[in-house]
């Protein structure tokens, strides 16, 4: 009398089928989100200790901080762990290593890959640029994320 239904129909194997696929598409996207501020903090902590290493290096040399080279102002360089800077903090054990940006690949093809540079201000001072992936960390100059065209800065 009653027929048994045995098996899904099609449309209900479809709705489940998006259903998961929805589902799978927010957790992908949450899980890049993670992984990008997860980058940012690892930079963060990276910036504290250039930073502290610079402070003990400056301890150590009347209140001078290393400079890049040539004359007055100062260029940028980037921090490789050959520069002049590196081999300075490095040499005087201030760092085990050089921390590297978690994306940087050794050359500056654009804001995402480019490591940490260095630039002797002024006497006494300095400017480490850096760039946050998100929104989600504050940086150290007070604003958030950071592109090539809002660079985050710590200064001493």
């Amino acid at each position: 009398m009653f027929k048994s239904n045995r098996g899904f129909t099609l449309i209900e194997l479809l709705v489940v089928m998006s259903i998961i696929a929805l589902l799978a598409s927010i957790v992908v996207v949450r899980v890049q989100t993670a992984r990008g501020r997860a980058r940012d903090a690892e930079r963060v902590q990276e910036i504290r200790s250039i930073q502290n290493a610079l402070a003990l290096y400056s301890a150590s040399s009347a209140g001078n901080f290393p400079p890049t080279g040539g004359p007055f102002p100062y260029g940028p360089a980037e921090l490789t762990g050959v520069d002049v800077i590196s081999q300075a903090l490095l040499s005087a054990s201030y760092l085990p290593a050089i921390p590297k940006d978690p994306l940087y690949t050794g050359t500056c093809t654009s804001s995402a890959s480019c490591g940490y540079t260095y630039e002797a201000a002024s006497a006494g001072s300095y400017i480490i640029k850096y760039y946050l992936e998100t929104d989600s960390i504050l940086g150290k100059n007070g604003a958030e994320g950071g592109s090539s065209n809002n660079p985050q800065q710590a200064t001493p």
